[in-house]
């Protein structure tokens, strides 16, 4: 079906006008006017974004595009399950008829099914919220001290309440007059020493005369002066010390206020005094018979730091003691005190430290308490499978963690998983039930410190949380595709340059990738088998390739068709479609059953404002920079040049590229606790010297739960193709999502969105031109998806389901991209743990 500009506006308005009168329905049914929106304005001007907003309580009900669903779904509910069920039962002589059926067990379990799930609605569904909710008054005062706490004392508010169809609007206004600004700041400090370090500091004041006056800056200069007294050598300073005394003129003549801030001694007889580390001492304690006893039998002095233990030190004195971020004669400080019990803890090796600070003639002795974790763990999983490669899979894996295996507090994991799996359509015969294999390990050292070639003390310092990851890991496969034998070792370094940054610097990345079973290609990959069978019952006439039943066989049939096509053995010629296509399976199949051995190192930041889970309004950017075979391939070229000049070892040839990504993603949260999250990424790796192309599991695909969601995983691109091969990639993607998340209600919740995006090839060796990005006007290429999606939080993760719709389609004539296939039967449903992004 084709749909015009015209014919799709007019199915728009259609289909709002019926959500609209649809929910003017729903509120007809209640006695009480229903509260559907409250309304801001401030000085003559409706704010619609304002986070005050969010003082006014209760807040309206929520709707799904404009329509209450959650309202909807509670009123499925009944107020009386249990007599409405009796009320059913006796109703037409149906009780007798269902004794008949069931017995009177049977139809008490049913009555409490009716029960539970009328409950499950009302979980689910939303109260409806009227006007004899809300406490004005209440909302007012909250509004008046907003208002007072940011300077503006002589606001006034007031509201009113209008009622249409029983909905109800409730408009609150704000006339905020004059704000109040801060005149002098004054203070009195008791201490000698507070009052040295507070003007030594006062530069950083973020109170200043003539600012307008806020309770914030008030909070903010109190958490300073607090971070400044207690990293400066007052180790025992408390908050409750600092007060203020905020001097307003209550005749509201005078908007200037005076400003008095008051640091106290903690008691009558005791002055606040800086303190410095006299002595350091750190204590081991045991895991075996000598945890019981009180004394240690152990000790040593390692660079001023007094080491106790119990029985023979089993950690070396610096790898003890580098995480300690103070040294004697140090003032004390907070935040390195936080510091040394964080860095203990990222270690592994202790279970949460205990650092005590105790006063000692006028200076601090620090005791710093370790309690090791047991050395060796072990722990084992089990799980069963299922997937489009096995009918039934069987899976066991062990992990053994060894800690301080190097006496510096490293750790070393063992992992290992075996599976096996039967599947009858493999293509082997005289196979037994259980006959696919997998055998895969890894072994992963974890080193508390930055190791590398050069000293990079002073750029990678110890309280960015620095560590070494040194992992090797191997995979063998057998009946699993083309039997693949994976071998990868990464040499890695991570830290974290602030709180909200994070850096992964790999040294070295290694995979090496053998297909053992190549045989078994066409076997594997059915949709490039059944183009290339198409095209053979087309044009070939060697009936030696085929089976009794017409089909190209597996291996020769296929291998031999292919080359008589591309050796102009067949009617088929080279501006023919079929012909091309025959040569796209070709190339697919090389670079899917090539080897591929890949050697380089890459560069990854990330920088990330969300303060916890539960933080929605946050962005998140990350940047990567991948460099591959150049320093190797450079290093063999002397010896191991092929004929046409590449690089080549064991009929190998190291793959060479550069790869560059950005990806960025941004949640906006709004007044109503809705959320607009967005996602931009865009990623390139561009070949040459010793490559044509870029290996496959380095390169890009679009579609999937997580991307386009109106296309399958592999099956959007590259381009404007038609995705003959199963699993579509090329080496450039460009991608943006838009998400709009909407509360339906309590655990529900419901999202729209637009997804767009592509792949395409650039510089490698494909050549044609639907694949291929040649110019800028290839971006009228990009798939546009949209479509809609339910969510419901499980607390310990989210249960999502979308549904999209193919809403610019690049694989269809250009006249005929926009909306046809938005329908049902094109629909592609995805089914995903937590959120896309």
């Amino acid at each position: 079906m084709h749909l015009t500009k015209s014919s799709l506006n007019l199915s728009v308005i259609v289909i709002y006008i019926f959500i609209t009168s649809c929910s003017t329905k729903i509120y007809e049914n209640f006695e009480d006017p229903i509260l559907v929106e409250n309304l801001f304005e401030v000085n003559d001007s409706i704010v619609r974004k304002d986070p005050v907003s969010l003082l006014i309580q209760p807040s309206p009900i929520n709707k799904f595009i404009g329509y209450p669903l959650g309202l909807a779904i509670n009123n499925l509910a009944s107020k009386n399950p249990d007599e409405k069920f009796d009320e059913w039962l006796k109703k037409n002589n149906r009780e007798s008829r269902l004794n008949k059926l069931i017995s009177q067990k049977q139809i008490a379990q049913l009555k409490r099914y009716n029960k539970s799930f009328n409950n499950f609605l009302k979980e689910l569904g939303q109260e409806p919220v009227t006007l004899s909710d809300i406490n004005y008054n209440d909302n007012i005062r909250r509004l008046k001290q907003f208002y007072n706490n940011i300077g503006y004392f002589d606001s006034e508010i007031s509201y009113n309440t209008t009622i249409d169809n029983n909905q109800a609007k409730v408009k609150y206004r704000v006339k905020t007059n004059d704000r109040y600004l801060l005149d002098s700041i004054t203070v009195n400090i008791q201490s000698k020493d507070l009052d040295y370090l507070y003007k030594a500091n006062i530069r950083n004041s973020i109170l200043n005369k003539g600012e307008y006056f806020s309770i914030n800056k008030l909070l903010l200069e109190r958490d300073r002066i607090f971070s400044l007294f207690k990293n400066n050598g007052i180790y025992n300073f408390q908050q409750r010390s600092i007060s203020y005394n905020v001097l307003i003129d209550s005749t509201g003549v005078v908007k200037k206020i005076p400003i008095i801030i008051n640091i106290s001694n903690p008691n009558m007889s005791e002055s606040y005094k800086i303190k410095r580390i006299d002595q350091i001492n750190l204590y081991i304690e045991s895991l075996d018979e000598l945890s019981n006893i009180e004394s240690y039998t152990d000790s040593i002095n390692y660079n001023g730091v007094n080491i106790f233990s119990k029985g023979n030190l089993k950690y070396s004195p610096k790898s003890i003691t580098e995480p300690i971020f103070f040294k004697k004669g140090d003032n004390y400080s907070e935040e390195n005190k936080i510091l040394t019990s964080r860095y203990f803890s990222n270690l592994g090796n202790f279970k949460y430290p205990r650092i005590i600070m105790e006063e000692k003639n006028d200076s601090l002795v620090s005791s710093i308490y370790l309690l090791p974790r047991n050395r060796f763990s072990l722990g084992f999983d089990l799980d069963f499978t299922h997937s489009n490669i096995e009918d039934f899979g069987i899976s066991f894996g062990t992990n053994l963690n060894i800690r301080n295996i190097f006496r510096g507090v490293e750790n070393l994991s063992i992992n290992l998983k075996n599976s096996i799996g039967a599947s009858r359509d493999i293509g082997i015969p005289d196979d037994s039930f259980f006959n696919l294999f997998e055998l895969g390990g890894n072994i992963n050292l974890r080193i508390p410190r930055a190791v590398l070639p050069l000293n990079t003390n002073k750029i990678i310092k110890k309280n960015m949380n620095p560590s070494t990851n040194i992992i090797l890991g191997s995979t063998v496969q057998k009946n699993i595709g083309l039997d693949k034998q994976y071998y990868s070792g990464i040499y890695e370094v991570n830290w974290n340059p602030s709180l909200l940054s994070k850096i992964n610097f790999k040294l070295l990345d290694f995979e090496y990738v053998n297909n053992q079973n190549i045989s078994n290609y066409f076997n594997v990959y059915r949709n490039s088998y059944d183009k290339l069978n198409y095209i053979s019952s087309l044009y070939n006439i060697d009936r030696s390739l085929v089976d009794n039943n017409g089909d190209l066989t597996i291996p020769r049939g296929s291998d031999l068709f292919i080359n008589q096509v591309l050796n102009n053995q067949t009617s088929l010629n080279p501006n023919n479609v079929f012909y091309k296509d025959v040569n796209s399976i070709l190339e697919r199949k090389e670079r899917l059953t090539e080897n591929n051995l890949i050697i380089g190192s890459s560069i990854t930041i990330n920088r990330n404002t969300q303060e916890n889970f539960l933080d929605e309004d946050f962005s998140q950017l990350r940047i990567k920079l991948e460099m591959v075979g150049n320093i190797f391939n450079e290093l063999l070229r002397g010896n191991n040049l092929n004929s046409n000049g590449k690089v080549e070892i064991s009929n190998i040839l190291p793959s060479q590229y550069t790869k560059a990504e950005i990806n960025y993603i941004k949640h906006l949260l709004l007044n109503k606790g809705d959320i607009i999250a967005i996602r931009v990424f865009s990623g390139i790796a561009i070949p040459y010297g010793n490559s044509n192309y870029i290996p496959f599991t380095r390169s890009y695909y679009a579609g999937g739960s997580n991307d386009n969601r109106a296309w399958k995983a592999y099956k959007l691109g590259p381009g404007s193709s038609n995705n003959i091969n199963d699993f579509n990639e090329a080496n450039f993607k460009i991608a943006f999502n838009l998400e709009y998340r909407s509360k339906i209600n309590g655990k529900l919740n419901g999202a729209f969105f637009v997804d767009v995006g592509n792949i395409w090839n650039l510089n490698d060796n494909v050549d044609d031109s639907s694949m291929t990005f040649d110019s800028f006007s290839d971006l009228g290429e990009l798939a546009i998806g949209s479509g809609f999606g339910l969510r419901y939080d499980l607390n310990f993760f989210v249960l999502r389901l979308d549904t999209g719709f193919k809403t610019y389609n690049p694989v269809r004539e250009k006249s005929e991209r926009w909306f046809n296939d938005i329908t049902l039967r094109k629909a592609v449903f995805n089914i995903g743990i937590n959120y896309p992004f």
